[in-house]
């Protein structure tokens, strides 16, 4: 670096000793290093600018694709993967399993244990119940982990009452920016389609081109879970304690018999399904070590009825029953 200096310098003093041989003054010179100056701060600012234009392109690129729900989890996982990469500490490798980079001491993970298993051993029947209150749903069943079914929860209040059905679906799915343009998640059906082509399964459903079919997902592009929200209400029962999650789920058949359940993985503490045409069974499974002591359950839900269960205690499955078309919708939240 020094020996950088001294070169630089060696050669700005031949350049002064020569234009003052040239017959430059010392006020001519200056005058001429002020304008090429002037010219390189012209041109750094030019840059600058230009510079700084491109990064901000970059950055509304990056936020815009970061809405998109597998892009956001890529992200995540590189974010993760070049961190652990790039810090050399053998025993920080453990982090790329890892949910959080560092833990919270006052966070703890609730997990079931053989005393738990005392709230599900006598439940033999979910009860349904009507003009329930928000604190008696807290109380009585989210904090006990108990199942319950509401039938007044939908209404026709809800527009997804009287307007879901295949067709319907298949108009919004084909025309709705937000819903053609995003992917599903959590994907299954017994037709099979490339990278799960909703617009093109529910046109071939209304067309009757398929039979006897069924198909459920999580749409967990926030616009398009967004969309699908105007259809319906949070529940009226809903405690304030529940933060409504960001995605919701649509299972939907066709004259599908089977004697398979069909895994509902929502994934969320506190889970509800709406069912808004036709009928579904579902069995509500206890999780380990409750397994062993408490018996499955199973229900059936019929038009405008919902069903209430916390995902720490059950494993929740369903089967498309009956011959007519089946719409249910999916959601859930956070609780404490």
């Amino acid at each position: 670096m020094d020996e950088k200096r001294r070169e630089i310098s060696n050669k700005i003093e031949e350049l002064l000793k020569k234009s003052r041989e040239k017959g430059l003054t010392d006020q001519d010179i200056q005058k001429q290093a002020g304008s090429l100056l002037k010219l390189q701060r012209k041109w750094s600012w030019r840059a600058w600018k230009r510079y700084c234009s491109i990064l901000l392109i970059l950055f509304f690129i990056i936020y815009a694709l970061s809405h998109i729900e597998f892009i956001k989890r890529s992200y995540y996982w590189a974010a993760k993967t070049i961190f652990i990469y790039t810090v050399q500490y053998n025993g920080w490798s453990s982090f790329y399993m890892d949910e959080c980079l560092i833990p919270n001491p006052f966070h703890e993970i609730r997990t079931l244990t053989n005393e738990d298993c005392e709230l599900c051993e006598n439940i033999k029947l979910i009860p349904r119940l009507s003009n329930i209150s928000s604190a008696l749903v807290a109380e009585n069943f989210l904090k006990q982990d108990r199942p319950l079914i509401v039938t007044d929860a939908v209404d026709n209040t809800w527009p997804a009452v009287s307007l879901y059905n295949i067709n319907f679906l298949r108009q919004i799915f084909e025309k709705e920016e937000e819903l053609k343009s995003a992917p599903p998640c959590m994907y299954a059906s017994n037709v099979r389609m490339k990278r799960g082509n909703l617009p093109k399964l529910l046109e071939l459903a209304s067309n009757n081109h398929i039979t006897n079919w069924y198909a459920h997902w999580e749409n967990c592009d926030k616009q398009a879970a967004k969309k699908l929200r105007t259809f319906y209400q949070r529940p009226y029962f809903m405690p304030s304690m529940v933060e409504g999650g960001e995605t919701n789920w649509l299972l939907i058949s066709s004259r599908y018999t089977t004697a398979k359940f069909k895994p509902a993985d929502i994934n969320l503490p506190m889970v509800w399904i709406a069912q808004l045409k036709g009928e579904n069974k579902f069995r509500l499974t206890p999780r380990e070590p409750c397994n062993s002591t408490c018996s499955p359950i199973y229900t059936t839900l019929k038009p405008k009825e919902l069903l209430v269960l916390t995902d720490l205690m059950w494993i929740l499955d369903y089967m498309p029953i009956g011959s007519e078309e089946s719409v249910a919708i999916g959601s859930g939240g956070y609780f404490d």
